[in-house]
Formats: structure tokens, sequence, C-alpha cells
């Protein structure tokens, strides 16, 4: 049968009507799209394609449909892309969880709400990266020196093997058991210094914690390692600044009773009198010539305290007389000021009171007061100090 004249020479679709029906599939076609970025592109593709129509049909009210629609999409994309990838960068813990972070911000980086934003978290995550990557390589660094050193030791049989445990122990983070195995090589040079950095490890990880005073004793065995001292006068001041009168607290390595607490001042007594030693050793000599005043002048501040302590340390008195001794004992009246506050002890301890007749002084025993001999040697020292926990 042939075909008529007008179906062989049909009109074919104009330019306006091919135009329309292409915006008109894309704006049906971002139902499929995931990535948000694509949909807003097709939209506003979709209405620049309806705004060259002009008043074709409904080319404007599909113009101004795509325009919201892409601006909606973009909101809602940009912002649930930020929260992903905010997302996976706070629980990122290797490299690969950092890249797969910075590629959902780089997407943002074409929208201006988000565009500064996204740059600042890239950079956070690169640095993580840079981090990982250094601790990776001390790592691998160490792993290698730590298996020499073991193979070494195991081969040698010597005592440096229990340094080289004690090694391992540290560098995997277990610091009390890499001080365990120090002590069975303290005799091998070197060791005290690695003592030192599991003692300042601990106290970081006491201190962390909220435990102050196990940090604060922890510091102190540190002694100069890094920063220790430092930290050791910090807790030291932050805890005898709670104290109250009649506390026990802990100060230069050893434990005081508080007798007065004076704003920024406090007066500490010795709770105990580990050490002895005579009055004077010539016999007769006054509390200000004694051999007693001149060895806790120098030997007993000089050896017990580290030097922040010592500054922290003031003088007797707080006059134009004022002594020169910082750690000084009780007089006689000071002991009955304070009696009911200081602790008894088995052994007797001297006062500072000059000797009453030649050869004598005044020591105390229970809750009496006796008079001996100042050469005699088997008694004890409890000394007495102002610390001022002033910042």
């Amino acid at each position: 049968m042939a075909l008529k004249k007008e179906e062989i020479f049909k009109k074919k679709p104009s330019k306006e009507e091919t135009t329309y029906h292409s915006a008109v599939d894309l704006m049906n076609a971002v139902e499929c799209v995931e990535r948000f970025e694509r949909k807003v592109d097709a939209l506003r593709d979709a209405a620049a394609r309806f705004d060259q129509l002009g008043d074709y049909q409904d080319a404007r009210q599909r113009r101004d449909d795509c325009l919201e629609m892409a601006d909606e999409e973009e909101e809602k994309g940009c912002h649930d892309t930020y929260e992903l990838a905010m997302h996976k960068k706070e629980a990122a813990s290797t490299k690969s969880h950092y890249i797969d972070a910075i590629e959902e911000f780089r997407r943002l980086r074409a929208y201006e709400p988000y565009r500064e934003k996204a740059k600042k978290e890239i950079q956070a995550c690169k640095g993580q990266i840079r981090r990982l990557e250094t601790i990776a390589a001390y790592k691998r660094r160490g792993i290698a020196f730590l298996v020499l050193v073991l193979v070494a030791a195991g081969l040698m049989q010597t005592p440096v093997y229990p340094v080289a445990k004690g090694i391992v122990h540290r560098f995997r983070g277990e610091y009390q058991a890499a001080l365990n195995c120090y002590v069975e090589a303290e005799n091998i040079p070197g060791v005290g210094k690695l003592q030192r950095a599991c003692y300042y490890k601990l106290a970081e990880q006491a201190d962390e914690a909220g435990k102050a005073k196990k940090a604060m004793k922890l510091y102190r065995l540190a002694w100069y390692y890094s920063d220790a001292p430092e930290h050791t006068a910090r807790l030291e001041k932050e805890l005898l600044r709670q104290a109250n009168i009649g506390d026990t607290v802990s100060f230069g390595g050893r434990n005081w009773t508080v007798l007065e607490h004076q704003e920024d001042q406090l007066l500490l007594f010795a709770k105990s009198a580990p050490q002895f030693h005579p009055f004077d050793k010539n016999g007769g000599a006054t509390w200000e010539q004694s051999t007693l005043k001149a060895w806790m002048d120098q030997s007993f501040l000089g050896g017990s305290f580290m030097t922040l302590e010592k500054e922290m340390v003031g003088y007797q008195q707080q006059d134009e007389d004022a002594g020169t001794e910082k750690a000084f004992l009780l007089s006689y009246e000071e002991y009955q000021q304070y009696q009911n506050l200081i602790s008894e002890i088995q052994n007797r301890w001297w006062l500072r009171d000059n000797v009453i007749e030649r050869n004598h002084a005044k020591c105390v025993m229970g809750d009496q007061i006796l008079t001996i001999p100042a050469d005699t040697k088997k008694i004890g020292v409890r000394p007495a100090m102002w610390v001022s926990v002033a910042d």
C-alpha cells in the first residue's frame, strides 16, 4: 500500500520542542542521580534550557521550579556531605580513613558557604596523616633497633638483657613493667635516666587522670628529667593550698604536719625524725653556732630538695632581725604552742633553744622535755620550715 504524500514529508519537531523535551528529560532524570552535585548541575542546566525558550509552553514556570529544586538540593547536599565528612574525620584512625574524609570535604569546595570550612578540615586531616606517618616511621625504626638490641642481648646473656627488655616495654607504653626490668640492671650506666623517663610517663598518666598526689610523687621520682621539677612544684603548691592546719602533707619527698596556714604561707613540721645528729659536735655551742644548724642549712636543704622547692622555702623570721636559716628546729615555746598538733615518735628529738647550762641542750621524748649533753649523737632531727604557695 502506497504512503500518502503528507506522510512521506511529515513535519519534523521544531527546535523549541526539541529543547523543551531535552530540558524536561534532564529535570526528571535527577531522581536517579545519587551525588547532589550532579543533581544541582543537571537542574541548573535544565533551567538554562527552559530560559532559552522564553514563553514557550510552561518553560518559565519549569525554569523557576528547576532553580528552586537546585537550591534545595545544594543546601541539603552540602549539609549532609559536611556531616558525613566530619563523622569520618572524627572516627578516623588510619591514613585511609582520613583520605576518605578529605574526599568528602573536597566535594564542598565549589560551594561558597562551605568553602573555607572545607579547606580548614582538609588541612586538619592532612596534619593527622602526617602525624600517623611520623609515628609509623618511628615505629619501624624503633622495632628494627629493638630487634637488634634483643638479639644481641639474648646472644650475650649479659645484664644488658633486662635493659633491652625494659626498652621494649617502654616502647609499648608498659612503663611499670619497664621499671621492673631496669631495677634488675640498676648498676649499668645510663639505666637511672631510663628509670626517670618511665617515672615521668607514669606521672603524666596520673596527672591527666586527675590523681594529683600520685602524679606529684612520680614527677619527683623523675627528679630533673625533662620538666619534672616544674610539674612537681606545681602539684605541691596545689595540694598545699588545699591543706588545713593539722593535715599531713608531702613536700620535698617527706611527710609534714601543717602547723600554720597564713594566706600564701604554711609552717610545716616533719612527721618523723629519720636522721640523727648531735646538737653540736663540740658540745657547747649555741643554736646559731651549732654544727646541727650548719648541717640543716647545707646538707639537709641542699641534698633533699630540688631547686624550685628550695625557692618555695622562706626564712624563719620576717622582720629586720631575720635569721638566715630556712630549715630550723622548733623552740621550746613553739613546741608548747603546737603540742596538740605534733605527733609523738619513739625516738628523742632536738629543740633549738640555746644551751641551758654548759654542754647541754633541750630535746623532746614522748611528751616530756629533757636536758641532755649537746654532743649526744642518737637524737633525732625534726625540721620545720615556712613554705610559700604563691604563684
